[in-house]
Order: structure tokens, then C-alpha cells, then sequence
């Protein structure tokens, strides 16, 4: 068959520490080969460096303040929380962009997965990434589908069987990709993989970002291996993007602590415990909670006892087979002045805002913070409202991250812990086989990815990309745009919400 425009591969997570381990121990010979040879080879910035912001600014174009999808979880005006999903988007993604024009796309794992849209001139599967219900559109994608059954399997608890699995996966993305070249057209093929970050999550062992190489680890890169040959022999461009990094960090910091030690933050008991006690108490029958309140367990609690209290634990645990899980008051998001994010977010909420100048300045003081930023610093465009107020930027090079904890320990509110983990670093990669303009920074914004590929077919970029000087700098003129798909799409996802309304 006659060779398509172009193919991008999304490895997420995907640093060129990693990239350089799997290169220089033979374990993606092609990748390698195409990688030496191509004509950009960026690292890419991505500030917060986390899954969902980046991909969709990857993916539309434009920065977090024109998409407005900011983390995981996002809140509404009562600060109810609720996952991240397609219906937020405030911005069009490159596939919906080119079935505007015309132009014919295969996308597998769009970012956000959810709720798939009928895409005029595009075929959409949704697998992985945060997908509550695998999914197709339009309803001819069904007989691909069907390669991907075995793909829905809940994973196994360990480790070790979840790479197991996983190198199951990538084998079947790699049938219903050669099925998919086989019979069908397209102007871009988009494929999002889950790897390495999963694998790096599941593992948690620093050596595996540089030197240790796991079985299972090296067969699913192989098989990516594949996958990008089969893509490379039958597009006439090609490219390897990444949503972030990863590194090795000496260092937590628990923004909620602070916050809450210096009188920003107020409490309120939680009627029992979290998910994420449960989700890792699975084996118990039965979990036996316990106030933090209660006389016995403060005494237990104090520096000089703790120990005891340790082990009067654990011989409970074992002749009962009941755990038991001290329960702590956590964040009242409402009440407090601010707030730190979910666990791995970089930003804070503010409910008062007589109290943002202290905050900035507070956090300013914290060991390991290298920036304290107001939203409108760093991000503009119309969804600048719905972000959070502030942002925090850890000395990533130094050792330092955030984990912000829901749940507050009021005796014992560590703010800087030391624990040696790996995990995101807001450099990631970006390559791109074939670029016939001028030189790009380095590093690129992940922003600037979907203008670049968007270019190189040769069609017009939103009017609201990011990026427009470095990309007229690159080009020596000003590139090609239309307001014409923002508005199109406006029109389309207006309609949707009005007939959902009605159902």
C-alpha cells in the first residue's frame, strides 16, 4: 500500500535516560537506528509534568489555559471533585482538528479517553489511560476491536504478573496495528502507550530508569520496537513524543502539612477510611479503624513510644488478620483558606483570597521549592478561571517532589520526608524523523507538538496555538492559521451537550 503522511507514537513517561538504557542494551535496534537519523531530537517540557495537562496540551495545541483540563481530578465551584474526561476539553484535538478538513486519522488512546465522539473521517479506540469502558467510533472500528478483547482483564497484583500482562498488551496493539495498516487509509495515525510510566509506577525501583533491565520489560519494548517499524515503513514521517520524564527523587514534600501547620488549612473527621486504605488492605477481610483521637493511640503516638506502638500493631495484625488503620481528619476543602491538589499535583487552591500573597510567601520558604507562581504566570487563555490559583515547582534536579495527602496526621504533620522514589520529571522526548524548516529550542513546550505536526502536512494551525514565535522563527514567516476549526468544533460540542440534555 502506498505510504501515508505521518505516524506519531505517545510513549508516556518515555525520558532519554530511559530511551538511551533501551538503546544502548540492543533492545529497540530500530527505534535506534531512526532516532540517529532523524532531524529533531528534543527534549520536551512539561510543566506540571503530569498525565493528563500535558497530553492534552500535546495533543490540542495550546497551553492548560486554553483547554482547561488541569489534573486528574477537577472541581467545580463547591470543589466536588470529579475525573478528568473529553467533555472539559475547551480546546479541539489534532484528529478533530483534521476531520474539519478532510483529512482522514486513526487515533488509539486520544487524551482524554472518554467519551469517545463520532469523528468525521476518524477511527477511535479507546484501551487505556483512565478509560472507564473500552470503546470504538465509529461502529464499522468494531471487527479492530474485537483484537483488542483480552486487553480487559484486570491486572494482577504483583509486579511481576502485571508486566506479564502488559507484554500481552503491547502484543495485541501490535496485531491491531498491522490490521489497521493493512486495510485502512489515514493522513495521521496516533498511538498512546502506557509505557514506561506504568511499568516504572508498578516496579518502583530507581535502577530501572538507567541500568536494570527486567524480562518482561525488555519483550514490551521489543514489541514497541515493532510497533514504531510497522508505523516508520508506512508513513513518510514519523514521531516519538512523551508527556514527561522521570527521575530519581531523595526528598517528599507535603504541601497540605505545611499549609496546615501554618493555619491555612482546616480539618474535618472523615466518617470512615480512604479508598486507598482499602485499595491496599484488598487481602483483608476485615479493616479495624481506630480514631487518632482516642487517649491510647496519642500516648502510642509519641516520639518515646512509638516504637511501642509499632509493635503492639503489627502482633495485632498478625493473630487477627484485621489491620488496623488509625483514621486522621482530612483537608476540608471548603472551609480551608487553601488547599494543596490531589497526591502528585504541583498546585494549591484558594478559597480566601485576602490570604494568596501569604501563601505565595509562605511556600516560598519551604526547603525544596524553586518557584511559587500565580496561575496567570504561566498559563493564559479563556479556561484560566477554572485552573488553581497557585503553582509550585519543586528542585526537581536536586531530589525534591510533592505527594500532597488528603488525609492530615494533626500530632505529627511531617512536611519533608525522605524516601528515594522514582517518578515524573518535567522533561520528556520529542523526535521527529523528516523537519525541512529551521531550529527549534531546547527544550521544546509540549504545546508546540500538535502545530509541529500539523505543519509538516501542510494545513492550518488553530488561531489559538501557543508557540506562534518560535514557530515563525523556525519557518521564517508566519504560519498558516484559521479560526475555523475552534469554531466548527464549538458549534459540534455545543449540539452534543444539548442532545445529552435531552436524553
Amino acid at each position: 500500500m502506498e505510504k501515508r503522511c505521518i505516524a506519531v507514537i505517545g510513549l508516556d513517561g518515555l525520558s532519554f535516560t530511559y530511551l538511551n538504557k533501551l538503546m544502548d542494551n540492543g533492545v529497540i535496534p530500530y527505534m535506534k537506528h531512526y532516532i540517529y537519523n532523524s532531524s529533531i531530537k528534543r527534549n520536551l517540557y512539561a510543566f506540571p509534568p503530569v498525565t493528563p495537562q500535558s497530553w492534552t496540551s500535546i495533543m490540542t495545541g495550546v497551553n492548560i489555559g486554553k483547554h482547561g483540563i488541569y489534573g486528574f481530578i477537577m472541581y467545580d465551584d463547591q470543589h466536588n471533585p470529579k475525573v478528568f474526561n473529553a467533555e472539559m476539553l475547551g480546546h479541539p484535538r489534532i484528529h478533530e482538528m483534521l476531520s474539519l478538513i478532510g483529512k482522514k486519522s486513526i487515533v488509539i488512546n486520544p487524551i482524554p479517553t472518554y467519551p469517545l465522539y463520532p469523528i468525521r473521517k476518524a477511527l477511535q479506540f479507546s484501551f487505556d489511560f483512565f478509560t472507564p469502558k473500552p470503546s470504538y467510533t465509529p461502529s464499522r472500528a468494531k471487527k479492530y476491536f474485537r483484537i483488542m478483547q483480552s486487553l480487559f482483564k484486570d491486572l494482577s497484583k504483583t509486579p511481576e504478573e502485571s508486566l506479564e500482562i502488559a507484554k500481552i498488551h503491547v502484543e495485541l496493539y501490535l496485531q491491531l496495528i498491522e490490521e489497521l495498516i493493512n486495510k485502512e487509509d489515514y493522513d495521521l495515525f496516533w498511538i498512546n502507550l502506557r509505557y514506561p510510566d506504568s511499568m516504572i509506577h508498578m516496579l518502583k525501583d530507581p535502577h530501572i530508569l538507567s541500568s536494570k533491565i527486567f524480562k518482561e520489560e525488555m519483550e514490551i519494548f521489543r514489541n514497541i520496537d515493532r510497533i514504531f517499524k510497522t508505523l516508520a515503513e508506512n508513513s513518510l514521517n514519523t514521531v516519538i513524543v512523551s508527556d514527561h520524564g522521570f527521575s530519581i527523587y531523595k526528598y517528599v514534600i507535603n504541601i497540605n502539612s505545611y499549609l496546615y501547620r501554618n493555619g491555612f488549612i482546616t480539618l474535618r473527621d472523615e466518617a470512615q477510611t480512604s479508598d486507598e486504605i482499602h485499595g491496599s488492605l484488598k487481602k483483608y477481610k476485615d479493616i479495624k479503624t481506630i480514631s487518632w483521637k482516642k487517649s491510647v493511640v496519642r500516648i502510642l503516638r509519641s516520639p518515646y513510644l512509638r516504637f511501642l506502638g509499632r509493635f503492639l500493631k503489627n502482633i495485632h495484625n498478625r493473630i487477627s488478620k484485621k489491620p488496623i488503620v488509625i483514621r486522621f481528619p482530612v483537608v476540608d476543602r471548603r472551609k480551608s483558606k487553601a488547599f494543596a491538589g490531589t497526591f502528585y499535583s504541583f498546585n494549591v487552591f484558594v478559597n480566601d483570597y485576602n490570604v494568596v500573597d501569604s501563601v505565595i510567601t509562605s511556600l516560598k520558604n519551604l526547603p525544596g521549592i524553586r518557584g511559587v507562581y500565580r496561575k496567570e504566570q504561566l498559563f493564559w487563555g479563556p479556561y484560566l478561571s477554572r485552573l488553581p490559583d497557585i503553582y509550585v515547582e519543586p528542585w526537581f534536579d536536586k531530589g525534591y517532589y510533592v505527594f500532597n495527602t488528603r488525609e492530615i496526621d494533626p500530632q505529627n504533620a511531617p512536611i519533608l520526608s525522605r524516601k528515594i522514589l522514582p517518578h515524573h520529571h518535567p522533561l520528556g522526548v520529542f523526535i521527529m524523523k523528516k523537519w525541512s524548516y529551521g531550529e527549534l529550542p531546547d527544550p521544546i513546550p509540549n504545546y508546540l507538538v500538535t502545530n509541529l505536526i500539523m505543519i509538516d502536512l501542510g494545513v492550518p494551525i488553530s488561531s489559538e496555538a501557543d508557540g506562534i514565535m518560535i514557530l515563525r522563527r523556525a519557518l521564517g514567516k508566519k504560519p498558516l492559521v484559521t479560526s475555523k476549526y475552534l469554531t466548527k468544533w464549538g458549534i459540534v460540542m455545543k449540539l452534543r451537550k444539548s442532545l445529552r440534555k435531552m436524553k
